[in-house]
């Protein structure tokens, strides 16, 4: 995170922030499929989603690196104060 200290705001990536949504999704589809899983016996479906999932993160951190690049990314930022 950078710094601001004129105004003491922290800055985020907005691909970071959304990164980070995305993760949460997922783990609460993952509880969900876990349940259903449980429930029927397919435990293994489990492992399955959590490979779907890691994969879909990591995909789209590095699918929007490559398609905003470095130069767009310094321009989307979310403004936290805290």
């Amino acid at each position: 995170m950078m710094k601001n200290h004129k105004t003491g705001i922290n800055k985020i990536p907005a691909l970071w922030v959304g990164a980070a949504v995305l993760t949460v999704l997922a783990v609460i589809h993952l509880l969900d499929a876990r349940a259903g899983a449980a429930e029927s016996g397919d435990l293994w479906l489990t492992g399955r989603y959590l490979a779907a999932a890691l994969a879909a993160v990591i995909t789209a951190v590095i699918g929007g690196e490559l398609l905003l690049g470095r130069r767009m990314a310094g321009r989307m930022r979310l403004e936290v104060s805290i």
